[in-house]
Order: C-alpha cells, then sequence, then structure tokens
C-alpha cells in the first residue's frame, strides 16, 4: 500500500529534494507538485534531471489534490505553511513543514522570532519538532494521537 504524497513549494532546493526522496521511497505515490511562480509547467522543464522519472505538472499552492492526500510536505518560506495546514488537517492530511510555522511550541516565542502573529495557535499544542535525537518523546507523543 503507498501513501499518496503531495508537495507544496516543489520547485526550491528543498522541495526539489523532497521530491527526489519521494519519488525514490517504496511506499510513497508522489501525486502532487505545487509552485505558483511554475504553475502549468512539467517538473522536467523546471528541472531536467526528472526527465523521464515524473510527468507530474506544477499546480499552485492552493491546489484541491493536496486535500486528497495522505501526507503534505510543506517547503515553503515561514508564515507561509500557516496559510494551508489548518485546513490539511482539517481534511485528514498529515502536514510536515519544514519552515518554522509549527517548530516551536509556544506562539509568543514564534512572535518574538520571526515578527510575525501565529494564526493557528491552538495547533502548536500538537504539533511535534521532527529532530528525533532530541525530540523523540515529542515524536512518540504525536504518531500516537
Amino acid at each position: 500500500m503507498s501513501l499518496k504524497v503531495g508537495i507544496v513549494g516543489a520547485a526550491g532546493y528543498a522541495g526539489a529534494e523532497l521530491i527526489r526522496l519521494v519519488l525514490g521511497h517504496p511506499e510513497f505515490e508522489l501525486v502532487a507538485i505545487t509552485s505558483n511562480a511554475d504553475a502549468g509547467q512539467p517538473l522536467s522543464a523546471v528541472y531536467s534531471s526528472f526527465a523521464g522519472v515524473s510527468d507530474l505538472v506544477f499546480t499552485t499552492h492552493d491546489a484541491p489534490e493536496l486535500k486528497s492526500c495522505d501526507a503534505v510536505f510543506l517547503a515553503v518560506p515561514h508564515t507561509a505553511a500557516m496559510a494551508q495546514v489548518p485546513a490539511l488537517l482539517a481534511a485528514g492530511v498529515s502536514c510536515f513543514d519544514l519552515s518554522a510555522d509549527y517548530r516551536l511550541s509556544d506562539p509568543s516565542v514564534f512572535e518574538a522570532w520571526y515578527a510575525a502573529e501565529h494564526t493557528s495557535p491552538e495547533l502548536l499544542k500538537t504539533r511535534a519538532f521532527g529532530l528525533p535525537e532530541l525530540f523523540c518523546q515529542d515524536l512518540e507523543t504525536a504518531a500516537s494521537s
């Protein structure tokens, strides 16, 4: 059984690396890649190294097919993930944010560091920081909930 995966911000460096990792993973099926700047372009037109590997085409960050994924990775700048994560979680999608939007558990600390208001502070109580060497308990707690 494969998990359907989407990558938001797939045209950036982190997004392209995620594409490479997901395409090589035996249990993942990459079904959606987004880039507002490259929407409508085939992946191989933006990154020639993926020619013959995938026929995916970039869509915009608000693509409805993201809500039908099992998991979505967000490789977007800080504060951008907050615009999408609540709706994706409400649709039952597991979210993996590479930015700082859900890294810190205290919204006041986030606001002090990033000079921006956190728009979904209630989700900070349920997030886990995915650095198992330091926060394995957070990951275990998140996995069991």
